[in-house]
């Protein structure tokens, strides 16, 4: 579980909530609007139907997840698994690499891509069959991702709708032969802004900072398979375990400078 998501959205939301606590004069409760809060959040759920098929949005509880749920991968745990695979694939043989890839403390793209390699024959059909899986999983990142910065980009855009709607309203109730209608204005215009703010709020104390989570994640993931797919390939070429190891490690210069000064 990753605490820093929770926190840091909790920790904002507490910081602007008391902010508005102790300048509110008593009067914090005048920032609830269950009007503002649909426009807000009802512009923003629709904009996003609109603009994705129902495919891609049963994924996104799914990818909403991703950013508190994830297990961080571990670059040198793969590293040394791939290691032992190429061990076991130079000792053994097929069924051994395998078995081997079966284990469940093993990362699953590199299992993948080992075993995919020690069924073939030829590099270039393995490292073209694993280069189209790796543009499949960044296409499908790049999609939960972009679903997260709709409803950023969306939410603004439905606050200041929603203070238009608002203002309009405000100047329809006004009536010049009527002086006590203007008395209305500053608690209509108050409740017209609401929605900009929650707009703003939930863009950036909630869409925004998932959606760079998810692209961190993203990257991280990304990085691993490239490794986990380099193994697979220098596996199928039978690499020496010496060089083996060398190349792995270049993906990661403070842990190779370490092990060369070691």
């Amino acid at each position: 579980m990753d605490l820093s998501t929770v926190l840091g959205v909790a920790l904002a939301w507490l910081f602007v909530g008391t902010a508005i606590y102790l300048g509110a004069d008593g009067k914090a409760a005048a920032l609830i609007d269950p009007t503002s809060f649909l426009v807000v959040l009802g512009g923003c759920t629709a904009a996003t139907m609109a603009a994705f098929p129902f495919s891609d949005l049963k994924r996104l509880p799914k990818v909403l997840m991703k950013t508190v749920f994830w297990k961080a991968v571990d670059v040198q745990q793969v590293i040394d698994q791939a290691i032992e695979l190429n061990t076991i694939s130079r000792k053994g043989g097929v069924k051994d690499v395998e078995e081997a890839c079966k284990r469940p403390e093993m990362y699953p793209f590199l299992s993948e891509c080992v075993v995919f390699a020690a069924n073939e024959t030829e590099s270039s059909t393995v490292e073209a069959q694993l280069n189209r899986r790796l543009d499949a999983i960044t296409i499908r990142h790049e999609t939960g991702k972009s679903m997260v910065e709709s409803m950023a980009k969306s939410a603004p855009a439905f606050g200041m709708i929603g203070t238009l709607i608002g203002l309009v309203f405000m100047m329809i109730s006004m009536n010049p032969q009527d002086p006590n209608s203007f008395s209305s204005v500053g608690a209509g215009m108050a409740v017209a802004l609401l929605t900009t703010l929650y707009g703003a709020m939930f863009a950036n104390m909630v869409c925004n900072p998932l959606a760079d989570k998810l692209g961190r994640r993203s990257s991280e993931e990304q990085f691993c398979n490239s490794i986990a797919m380099q193994a697979a390939l220098m596996i199928l070429e039978g690499v020496r375990p010496s060089e083996f190891s060398d190349r792995l490690l270049a993906w990661t210069p403070n842990q190779d400078q370490e092990k060369k000064a070691a």
